[in-house]
């Protein structure tokens, strides 16, 4: 035991206990700091909510390399295995659709065909791309990938846990001098 005027539960949100996670390796996304809260009778809220980020980097032992909405704002094509576009049968907006939309309708293309779901932003120019998207670019390369002339495979990962241990504005939680802070925590914030 250790004498504290206060403790800061910080260790992050639970999406890490996915299959598929955007957290980094290593990173203590398992919800521990929820998990020991409830253990000590602290209201928790909304632990359900996990944003799934529909367009992972899918490569086998490797983390989920989270690659950006912004491919498919510029033009990105959701493709199955057999490199037909999808993403109007899920939603009239297509890869457009909000992110839970594109992420379901994905997770689904991939259950009807046993395979992997593709991401094609290969009828784009070359150079911009690599310009435009450097850093996807540079580590997609690094995976024996070529932005403007493979599509990817990808799948969507849980990325953000929306609910945590409750706090107010302040972080302070249902039991005095305890605190709670980032992803850990359910603020009400975006209430």
């Amino acid at each position: 035991h250790y004498a504290s005027k206060g403790v800061v539960l910080a260790s992050g949100g639970l999406a890490g206990i996915y299959q598929h996670s955007t957290n980094p390796p290593g990173f203590n996304a398992l919800g521990s700091s929820v998990a020991m809260a409830c253990r000590a009778g602290v209201e928790t809220k909304d632990l359900e909510y996990v944003q799934f980020h529909p367009t992972a980097l899918n490569i086998p032992n490797e983390a989920r390399f989270l690659l950006t909405e912004a491919l498919r704002g510029e033009g990105a094509i959701l493709r199955n295995c057999y490199g037909e576009a999808f993403a109007k049968n899920f939603h009239p907006d297509g890869e457009l659709a909000p992110r839970d939309i594109v992420a379901r309708g994905g997770f689904e293309e991939a259950q009807r065909t046993g395979a992997d779901v593709r991401l094609d932003i290969t009828h784009r120019d070359a150079d911009w791309l690599y310009q435009r998207f450097p850093t996807i670019s540079d580590y997609v390369q690094t995976r024996g990938f070529d932005l403007a002339k493979d599509s990817l495979p990808i799948t969507p990962a849980a990325h953000y846990t929306c609910g945590g241990v409750s706090t107010d504005l302040n972080g302070c939680t249902s039991l005095p001098n305890l605190y709670a802070a980032g992803e850990a925590a359910r603020t009400g914030l975006h209430d």
